[in-house]
């Protein structure tokens, strides 16, 4: 009867898991797509509410769009958490100094009705893990506990050393042998009832009133410990409170030089002088809207709808493309990165901007940001793809934002210069600074400000 039960145990787990995985890339596509536009939004938007010219109330209305559409893009950004694409920069981290920290913060957004105990562990090793997303799961875990509080309780976190061996680790699909380190986190709240248990980490499934709850707060809690590789054990019942054990693998000492993936310090913004920019962007909408501002910061730009398109433009004249800003996943069987790693088969030196709705782990597993290569995750703010695109451009030439003799950049000269149309100090009409008739040279002349 217990091999039964042992055999049913392992068959409802990995039932579970297999529902959890296809719920997981259902919300990545939709995250993605809900990227595309959220990055026309945004884009659009921070581009007019920056001008001069734009009535003060209808500044005001355009700046209810962008907060509403930065809400949005955090809950396309909770998507990818459960789906496990979100990028991660991962460095050692003693999780007893991270929990400690974050629950000072959380105190007041618990309020007073909440009483926490805190109980970390002695001599306990170091974690490879995301910071940020710890945070995230240690606030999502701990307003989740005071919703089921309402008239107040206690919040129990514990931080503790766990040694599983082979024995606890037969017949629980997900755990691991080995050492790992182990946060819980209970509540004296109401429970869970078994029916609803097994649905808790579906997304966009709650059991709050309309309008006080996403459903994503414990999806996201579970892809994150997921993308860490460790797992998560939840024990609930009616009137008990509910406990959350997640595990993350502890560090041993060969594994201490986890190098972080913090991307390089950004230089003042660059305003173009005509230089020829390549953009692969399938979604005609995010095309156009990056053309449109490459083209207000005095850029010229090529486009394309996909990585064939892109590569043929290339071919035609592969000295006059100065960069690619392009697109990860997109249709016609090549993606954003077989398209670079072919034309630096050309153009080694060709500086690179990757745009991805999906996220940098799941579309670029291996990539590490140099300084002719960049990653810009959707959606973006259009100051922060011409930020990028400046980055690339300025470490390719060797230049840091200013001139060699100390004359300020297009990126250091005043709003009211660049509507004017003033040249810095020392460029000539028609010079490689800002040439005659150039893109750059007619932008300069409009009366445009720079973009949010």
């Amino acid at each position: 009867m217990s091999s039964r039960k042992h055999e049913s145990r392992i068959h409802n787990g990995r039932l579970a898991n297999g529902r959890l995985a296809s719920i997981g890339l259902l919300a990545a596509g939709v995250a993605h797509d809900f990227n595309n536009l959220l990055t026309v939004i945004l884009g659009h938007t921070g581009c007019h509410v920056s001008r001069a010219d734009v009535p003060a109330d209808v500044r005001a209305d355009m700046q209810q769009v962008m907060e509403a559409a930065g809400r949005a893009a955090e809950l396309t950004c909770q998507l990818l958490s459960y789906a496990r694409k979100q990028p991660q920069m991962l460095q050692p981290i003693d999780l007893n100094t991270s929990v400690d920290a974050m629950l000072r913060l959380l105190r007041r957004t618990l309020g007073e009705a909440i009483e926490i105990r805190y109980e970390p562990a002695e001599d306990l090793p170091l974690i490879a893990a995301d910071s940020g997303q710890l945070d995230q799961v240690l606030t999502n875990l701990a307003i989740n506990a005071r919703d089921a509080m309402p008239a107040g309780g206690h919040l129990f976190v514990c931080v503790s050393l766990r040694h599983l061996c082979p024995d606890e680790v037969e017949g629980h699909g997900e755990r691991q042998p080995g050492r790992h380190v182990c946060l819980s986190v209970r509540d004296s709240g109401h429970g869970i009832p078994q029916d609803i248990l097994p649905h808790i980490f579906d997304p966009f499934f709650t059991t709050k009133e309309p309008g006080r709850g996403t459903g994503l707060g414990l999806a996201a809690v579970h892809g994150i410990v997921k993308q860490h590789r460790g797992w998560t054990e939840v024990g609930s019942a009616p009137g008990e409170g509910t406990r959350f054990d997640l595990y993350f693998p502890a560090l041993e000492q060969h594994e201490m030089s986890v190098a972080p993936t913090a991307p390089l310090p950004r230089p003042e913004t660059l305003f173009g002088s005509g230089q020829t920019i390549l953009v692969v962007e399938d979604e005609a909408a995010v095309r156009e809207l990056a053309r449109h501002s490459l083209e207000r910061f005095g850029y010229s730009v090529l486009e394309a709808a996909n990585g064939p398109a892109a590569l043929e433009l290339f071919q035609r004249a592969p000295a006059g493309i100065t960069a690619l800003v392009t697109d990860i996943i997109m249709p016609g069987g090549m993606s954003g990165r077989d398209l670079a790693l072919l034309i630096h088969q050309v153009r080694p030196d060709l500086p690179v901007v990757y745009t991805s709705g999906y996220g940098r782990d799941a579309t670029l597993p291996d990539f590490r940001e140099t300084k002719t290569e960049s990653y810009v995750p959707k959606p973006y703010r259009v100051g922060q793809l011409i930020d990028a695109l400046g980055q690339v451009l300025a470490a390719q030439n060797g230049k840091t934002g200013r001139r060699g003799d100390g004359e300020p950049s297009g990126a250091n000269r005043s709003e009211a210069e660049i509507a004017e149309g003033k040249q810095p100090a020392g460029a000539r009409e028609g010079s490689a600074s800002s040439p005659k008739g150039s893109a750059g040279g007619r932008w300069q002349k409009r009366r445009l400000r720079a973009c949010a």
